[in-house]
């Protein structure tokens, strides 16, 4: 899956702060991800910036 900002939500500074550890948006989406499948998964996670500085995050997860 790949998670994606709405661009008209944040600027990129602040979407690229929002997926780090200090923003916790990824940790509170695997947090809720967590409680929905109750535990037991894997996850590759790749942050890439795309041609707008924009971050998109893609993850695979192996359940």
């Amino acid at each position: 899956m790949t998670l994606t900002i709405d661009h008209s939500t944040m600027s990129r500074d602040e979407a690229n702060r929002f997926i780090t550890t200090k923003g916790k948006g990824i940790s509170r989406f695997f947090a809720r991800l967590e409680k929905v499948l109750d535990g037991g998964y894997s996850k590759v996670i790749v942050k890439e910036s795309t041609t707008s500085g924009y971050p998109a995050v893609h993850i695979i997860l192996h359940l």
